[in-house]
């Protein structure tokens, strides 16, 4: 699917942690002791996120929205969800697309 997540149950959360890497970040989950790694994969006319082994996706910190954003196809996307509240998900979106999106603080 399009979506990392679809759901509105807080207990079917997992962590999420940041890696620092040079020019930024990478994003991963931990499966065990395993890292699985949060990449933005270009798939036909649509980015999805997708769980690999390596990082591929080097995330920066946006200081206005407060979030880690990637450039993808010459465009910055987030992880976030539709602006109109019609999708419980969460997802790589266009952040020109004004969505609501996860905020990290440092």
């Amino acid at each position: 699917g399009y979506y990392m997540a679809t759901t509105d149950d807080i207990n079917a959360a997992i962590d999420v942690y940041v890696e620092v890497t040079e020019g930024g970040y990478y994003f991963y989950t931990l499966d065990g002791e395993t890292k699985l790694y949060i990449n933005m994969v270009v798939n036909g006319t649509h980015v999805n996120g997708e769980f690999e082994d390596t990082a591929t996706t080097v995330y920066t910190y946006d200081t206005t929205l407060k979030t880690l954003k990637a450039v993808v196809n010459d465009a910055d996307y987030i992880f976030g969800t539709r602006n109109d509240n019609t999708y419980t998900t969460l997802g790589p979106v266009k952040a020109s697309n004004n969505p609501f999106y996860a905020q990290f603080i440092q």
